[in-house]
């Protein structure tokens, strides 16, 4: 059995085809709480003993059925996107960063050269020295022997002296003429130069001769013996007692010198004395090398810091168009109304292609608003764009930026006459017309959007007088979309109703202002066409009454205390024409 109901035909007038023909049913209900009679109509596709669905003529009051209205998905709206700034970096950050990295990499690299390079420098300075104090050696035992007839001077295979033997122990005896050996020795090595001889009693060695001078100009000690001066614990004492020559560091006046000890052997091969020579202070003779070792850290540093600053100077400027960019896809990703210009397109480099790649994007999201926000096929704004724009001015109201505004829904009568009659097409015109009317008479503050089907809506400026200015408004929406408007089908006639809710008077939320002015204008739909209704409260009652008789008639059929009735019909000739 298939059911066809019409909500527009007279209280529970159920009309069904049947395979032998058709049936009729009237039904009246009371009315409730002492209102009008309500009319509807239910449709079943079951057999007359089963559970049928039921629909009432018009729409159940409320934002979660309005059959006008569907909530929009909850999004940020524009205000807010507007309002909310996102902190951006500066456009030196990213040089800066990218220099520090840079600057992290080269002093590492620098600094492992500059230690490298400090190293050899050491090793080069160690080794002249070396070279330098075995000279002095060398130098000073040669002069010892042309000096003296009876010292002879052993060396080993490389050259340096091993020792030197006297075959006469009056030579290790204060003279003068020591004094002035030892004056030649320490002039030709740039040194100092001492003779000291074994003190047989104490072990340890006293000094016959030296260099050093006081700072008076006299020779240290008076060329007088000095007892003891190198003793068990010197560093060079082990190593000459054995007669071997010490080279190294050696303790003199609280410093260290780096000297040549040579031993001195008696005849029979014993320790009888040291000849020791030096080429100066360790530490002024390897001064440089914590010279060169603070040149190196500050050229390092200079190095760094100018290289810094060019990088980060030349990375700016070099950066500054991704960072242009960057700022481009942020306003992008972020949905903000600010215009994304890129005017970097023309480049031919890296820079460019990635400027071009953004502006596609750019040009995407642009169509995808524009399709997601306006009507295709009358190019105003549509529902949603509507939505958000009652969004945006229910957040000035509650900011207190705003004060009132209408809401106008209005509704073409005769449109779909003009589909019937005319064609799809005409239809078409006729919506695209009556949309650039209502478009071209707008005001400023004013808002035009087309909610679907033959249904557009309009807001009005905020105004805090709305209540009293509404009327101009809702004329002009009469004048625009009333009429006689011409298609390439014919000429088309229309009128208007129109709906109206005052805000926030009649709604506090988008919801509550779309289904009262919805209401209003299903009030002006009951009354008549080509009129405007203001919302009144109780345009709700009667929805609600509605609401509320469908559940209850989906209850009884439920619980199948609903029943069809068949009553045969005949014609004037007494034959059955339908059931």
């Amino acid at each position: 059995m298939e059911v066809l109901a019409t909500p527009k035909l007279p209280p529970f007038r159920i009309v069904a085809s049947l395979s032998k023909g058709d049936f009729e049913l009237r039904s009246k209900l009371p009315p409730f709480d002492g209102g009008a009679e309500t009319s509807g109509s239910f449709a079943s596709s079951s057999p007359p003993d089963s559970t049928a669905a039921i629909s009432l003529s018009g729409s159940p009051f409320g934002p979660f059925s309005h059959p006008s209205y569907t909530s929009p998905v909850a999004r940020p709206t524009r205000r807010g996107m507007n309002a909310r700034r996102h902190d951006r970096p500066s456009g030196w950050w990213f040089p800066a960063r990218t220099t520090a990295y840079f600057l992290i990499v080269a002093a590492i690299s620098l600094g492992t050269l500059a230690f490298l390079g400090l190293q050899q420098i050491q090793s080069a300075n160690a080794d002249s020295t070396a070279i330098r104090v075995d000279r002095a050696g060398r130098a000073a035992a040669a002069l010892v022997d042309r000096q003296f007839n009876d010292a002879s001077v052993s060396s080993n295979a490389l050259g340096s002296p091993q020792s030197i033997m006297f075959n006469s122990s009056e030579l290790l005896t204060p003279n003068p003429a020591w004094d002035e050996l030892l004056d030649v020795i320490g002039a030709t090595n740039q040194g100092a130069a001492n003779l000291f001889r074994l003190n047989a009693e104490t072990g340890s060695y006293d000094r016959l001769s030296t260099t050093f001078r006081t700072p008076e100009g006299e020779r240290v000690g008076g060329s007088q013996v000095e007892p003891g001066l190198i003793s068990e614990g010197h560093p060079a004492y082990a190593s000459v007692s054995q007669g071997v020559p010490f080279v190294g560091e050696v303790p003199v006046a609280g410093r260290l010198r780096l000297a040549y000890l040579t031993p001195v052997l008696a005849a029979d091969s014993t320790p009888a004395g040291i000849l020791a020579v030096d080429v100066g202070w360790v530490d002024d003779l390897y001064r440089i090398n914590g010279e060169a070792s603070d040149r190196a850290f500050w050229a390092m540093v200079i190095l760094l810091v100018t290289v810094a600053m060019v990088c980060v100077v030349v990375m700016f400027w070099s950066f500054r168009p991704l960072h242009r960019l960057t700022e481009v896809a942020h306003v992008l990703g972020s949905g903000d109304d600010e215009d994304p210009s890129i005017d970097l397109t023309e480049r031919r480099d890296e820079i460019g292609y990635l400027a071009r790649g953004l502006a596609k994007v750019a040009d995407l999201q642009q169509s995808l608003e524009r399709r997601a926000y306006n009507d295709a096929l009358t190019s105003i704004a549509n529902r949603a764009a509507l939505l958000q724009e009652l969004d945006d001015r229910f957040e000035q109201i509650t900011n207190g930026e705003a004060s009132a505004f209408a809401l106008l829904i209005v509704d073409l009568d005769g449109f779909k006459e003009v589909n019937d009659g005319l064609g799809h097409k005409a239809g078409d015109e006729l919506l695209i017309g009556i949309a650039a009317s209502l478009k071209e008479s707008l005001l400023p503050g004013e808002f035009l959007a087309r909610l679907g089907g033959d249904e557009f809506a309009l807001l009005s400026a905020i105004d805090p007088d709305i209540e009293a200015n509404v009327d101009e408004l809702v004329q002009r929406a009469f004048a625009n979309a009333s009429g006689v408007f011409n298609t390439k089908a014919g000429d088309a006639s229309v009128s208007a109703s129109i709906g109206i809710a005052l805000i926030p008077h009649h709604g506090t939320t988008s919801a509550q202002a779309m289904t009262h002015a919805d209401l209003a204008l299903h009030g002006v739909k009951k009354k008549g066409r080509g009129e405007s209704m203001v919302y009144e409260s109780h345009l709700a009652a009667s929805f609600e009454r509605r609401l509320y008789l469908v559940s209850e008639l989906r209850n009884a059929l439920n619980e199948k205390l609903v029943r069809l009735e068949y009553q045969p019909l005949y014609d004037t000739a007494g034959k059955l024409c339908a059931v």
